[in-house]
């Protein structure tokens, strides 16, 4: 539901208030957060991990939105798409584009 708040710079200052970028990766420290929406889950969780690939790709259609995506988040959807170059992951192509269209901001 958070990227359907996301219209402006102002909601994403919000989202960055709360801390969103816990709820799109999980940081080692933060282990005992359960319910957040992960990029480091394995690939059987794919439509959580999908909504958070959702979220982050919402981020960029806000212009200047790239500055909310931290070092975590790139690192997390690089792991993705390398494991599609495994066979391993169906959001491999989904990360590679993310990836290609943060490079292009």
């Amino acid at each position: 539901m958070a990227r359907y708040s996301i219209s402006d710079f102002q909601s994403l200052k919000h989202l960055e208030s709360i801390r969103i970028d816990l709820h799109i990766i999980r940081y080692p420290r933060f282990r005992n957060i359960s319910d957040c929406r992960s990029l480091s889950r394995p690939p059987s969780h794919n439509a959580e991990r999908e909504q958070a690939l959702k979220l982050l790709r919402a981020f960029l259609d806000v212009p200047q939105g790239i500055a909310f995506i931290t070092k975590g988040i790139v690192k997390a959807v690089v792991a993705i798409a390398e494991m599609g170059t495994q066979g391993e992951d169906r959001l491999s192509g989904v990360a590679v584009e993310t990836l290609a269209e943060i490079r292009t901001l």
